[in-house]
């Protein structure tokens, strides 16, 4: 199954190879497509006319789509429970409103939250009340369903009706995964498991995503740059031994891959243009034309260029090819003081303005109104980490690599070495939102000055 850049759904008969186009949405790209258990079903999400995403399900043999939500909330990121008898999925449908801290308004930020679709009539919500009878035959009705394949049952008719919402906080939810009595989702870069029979969300995973292999057998935890293998949770984790990767090598062979990423641009292109006739343009000629020149590239930026080249050809606008992979030399940041600063005749350097800012924030000041330091304007800067300024040409040049970095600066009300002060500041990376800032308080001062009542 895949879909492509002409908004269908196709699905591909492994064993004859042939193609059959499941429906072409005329809006966008239908997403989040994937099968059943029973491989009788496809789940996946549509854009509705009020451009609110929908959740659908596709029946293979009847060849007939059911909307499994309406349009009134946004509903995304569906999938199957393995049980086969809810799609999990979340959906916008709490507004959760907090009073915003600088206005006398509502703040829409967690509206997100898990829910559940009851797909079979005869499934009852997980979250009804239950006694002990009930629990005698929920144990049954276990044993009973791992005694055979789960067959996925969609009764259509009130299945929008039929939808349930797990308990949880409203936030962003990602990455679902059910066995139908637990329920797996990431919130705020941890994963969290939530067990239907004990009606208890726990947090599995701290700063790590889960990832279930297509087996169900095992799980792939990445927590940072590191990778863990492990039985699918049914408690908080303790990971232990990570995957090794140290020793794992790629050789590329950057002719062939330059070759590569030539056709597929061509190829992304041809099946993506906004017109089929490609304004006129032989795209099959195009291709030939400059892929002559790919034996000649040497490194990914003149890969970009021939590519560019042949993009030009179709004479459009707003279509690029980004930068990809290309080598560049560590930025080395220059320090700056948050100040106007002029060359004396002497060959030292002036104050001639040091921008005030606010003392509260470090972006936001010039590090020569540190308290302590105690600079002042037409003050001179003599020397900085002990080089006097009056043997370079720049001062700036004793200020590469500065920034962040303690650096120590001879203050003097004369410009010479004898007598001059020393103070440690920490420069800046850059002046510009300082200098934005005092822009900004010079004109609410000047506003301020011209308002009558």
């Amino acid at each position: 199954m895949y879909t492509d850049r002409a908004n269908r759904i196709n699905v591909v008969d492994v064993a004859t190879k042939q193609v059959s186009t499941i429906l072409e949405d005329k809006a966008a790209e239908p997403v989040n497509v994937s099968f059943s258990s029973d491989n009788n079903w496809l789940m996946y999400v549509r854009v509705a006319p009020n451009q609110f995403s929908m959740v659908y399900v596709y029946n293979l043999n009847e060849k007939k789509e059911y909307p499994v939500t309406d349009k009134w909330y946004g509903s995304s990121q569906p999938v199957f429970s393995t049980d086969g008898k809810y799609p999990v999925f979340t959906s916008a449908r709490d507004f959760n409103p907090t009073y915003g801290s600088l206005e006398w308004n509502h703040v829409y930020n967690d509206l997100g939250g898990v829910c559940l679709a009851l797909l079979s009539k005869e499934t009852p919500s997980p979250f009804l009340e239950k006694d002990d009878w009930d629990s005698v035959a929920s144990k049954d009705d276990e044993k009973k369903e791992e005694a055979g394949k789960p067959v996925v049952k969609i009764d259509p008719d009130g299945l929008a009706d039929r939808i349930v919402s797990v308990p949880v906080q409203g936030s962003r939810y990602s990455n679902f995964y059910s066995d139908g009595k637990k329920v797996y989702y990431q919130r705020s870069g941890n994963t969290y498991m939530y067990d239907l029979k004990k009606q208890k969300e726990e947090v599995i995973i701290e700063k790590g995503v889960l990832a279930i292999e297509p087996l169900r057998t095992k799980a792939l935890v990445a927590k940072g740059k590191t990778l863990y293998v492990i039985d699918i949770p049914s408690a908080k984790v303790e990971l232990k031994d990570s995957v090794k990767l140290t020793n794992m090598k790629i050789t590329t062979d950057y002719a062939k891959e330059w070759a590569q990423i030539f056709d597929e641009g061509w190829r992304a292109f041809r099946d993506g243009f906004y017109v089929e006739n490609m304004h006129g343009v032989d795209w099959k000629a195009m291709k030939d034309k400059y892929a002559v020149f790919l034996p000649y590239v040497k490194n990914r930026l003149g890969l970009n260029y021939v590519i560019g080249e042949m993009i030009g050809e179709l004479n459009c606008g707003h279509a690029y090819i980004n930068t990809g992979e290309v080598k560049s030399a560590e930025r080395i940041r220059t320090g700056m003081l948050g100040a106007e600063i002029s060359r004396d005749k002497s060959g030292f350097f002036r104050l001639e303005k040091i921008l005030p800012g606010a003392s509260w924030s470090k972006k936001l000041r010039s590090p020569l109104t540190d308290a302590g330091i105690d600079a002042k304007e037409g003050e001179y800067i003599v020397a900085i980490d002990g080089v006097p300024t009056n043997t370079v040409n720049d001062m700036y040049q004793l200020l590469v690599g500065k920034a962040n970095v303690p650096t120590e600066l001879a203050l003097n009300t004369k410009p010479q070495l004898a007598g001059a002060r020393k103070v440690v500041i920490s420069p800046l990376v850059e002046e510009a939102t300082l200098y934005h800032y005092n822009w900004v308080q010079e004109n609410v001062k000047k506003s301020r000055c011209c308002f009558r009542w």
